[in-house]
């Protein structure tokens, strides 16, 4: 599955680029002109594929709407043309590794009651990521503007270890797999909405790991009146669901007149009328100095008047 999902990808650059969609920017007009191509991003991720044995009593659940990672980071955004675009984003995330409900009916606790507890969350080392995808984007909605995305998210997985009593009945140990480089298809559907002062972009991203999952741990379960101590498997495999907000900061125009769609000039005319400038300044400072040689003309040709004599009377 995942090396058709590459495939795909690869045959949908390949296609695009050769009948020249990506580089194709006649009639277009550049809707980013005005914000920067850097971002600010920060993402909440929900990790509900956790695996779990399941117990010879009672049980022990994954506590679904808990388990709950972040990442922050920085986005850049490629613009090829206004349908068609690449986007990088270097970010650090926060990988939640378990958090349960655990019960036992009162049959097999040392009191005779029924044990109930949670297990809190507990979170891997941070990791850093580098997702590059290829995005298409839809004009359907004004001032809305959707996006399909897909791409590889390269990470950096750092070592974890741990091995824990939770209770008097539980306890865990947890290590990664050893597999420092990790690169994990994802998809995502969005849209950016355009502000006067920045462009929000919001992502719905689900991203998949292949093969042997971040974390792999055990539990044991022990001091049961009624069952023999017992264990099973536990594992994280990484894959998540999340929910991502980047906000790129508005910037001058740096092309004057070119403030409406369809007015974004090549860099010919530019040039030109940077040339004309120029000129005009040029030109003026010619004429200023020519009209102070002419005043300094004007006053030599004037005749001097002649000086009348004064006689003093005593």
């Amino acid at each position: 599955m995942i090396k058709r999902f590459y495939i795909v990808w690869v045959l949908l650059v390949w296609n695009a680029a050769a009948y020249g969609q990506f580089l194709d920017k006649s009639k277009d007009w550049n809707f980013s002109e005005n914000y920067r191509h850097w971002g600010l991003t920060v993402a909440g991720n929900l990790y509900p594929f956790t695996s779990t044995d399941a117990m010879k009593t009672g049980s022990m659940d994954l506590r679904r709407y808990y388990m709950w990672g972040f990442d922050l980071g920085l986005a850049y955004h490629i613009r090829l043309n206004n349908h068609w675009g690449i986007k990088l984003k270097l970010t650090a995330e926060r990988m939640p590794v378990y958090s349960y409900r655990f019960y036992l009916p009162g049959n097999e606790t040392r009191d005779g009651k029924s044990y109930f507890t949670t297990v809190a969350n507990r979170y891997a080392p941070w990791s850093f990521r580098l997702p590059v995808g290829v995005e298409y984007r839809f004009f359907t909605v004004p001032r809305y503007i959707f996006f399909l995305q897909g791409g590889v998210d390269i990470g950096y997985v750092r070592e974890f270890f741990e091995a824990k009593v939770h209770n008097p009945y539980l306890a865990t140990a947890f290590a990664d797999s050893g597999r420092r480089l990790r690169f994990d298809p994802y998809v995502a559907v969005g849209w950016y909405y355009l502000f006067p002062w920045f462009m929000w972009e919001t992502d719905i991203v689900y991203r998949h790991h292949p093969g042997v999952p971040y974390f792999n741990g055990a539990y044991s379960v022990t001091g049961l009146q009624q069952t023999a101590d017992f264990g099973g498997r536990i594992a994280q495999p990484g894959h998540y669901i999340g929910l991502r907000f980047v906000w790129y900061l508005h910037r001058r125009n740096r092309h004057a007149g070119a403030e409406c769609p369809g007015q974004v000039h090549s860099k010919k005319v530019l040039k030109r009328r940077r040339a004309e400038e120029k000129a005009r300044k040029r030109a003026e400072k010619i004429l200023k100095k020519e009209r102070k040689r002419a005043l300094k003309r004007q006053k030599r040709m004037k005749p001097k008047r002649k000086k009348k004599k004064k006689f003093l009377i005593f």
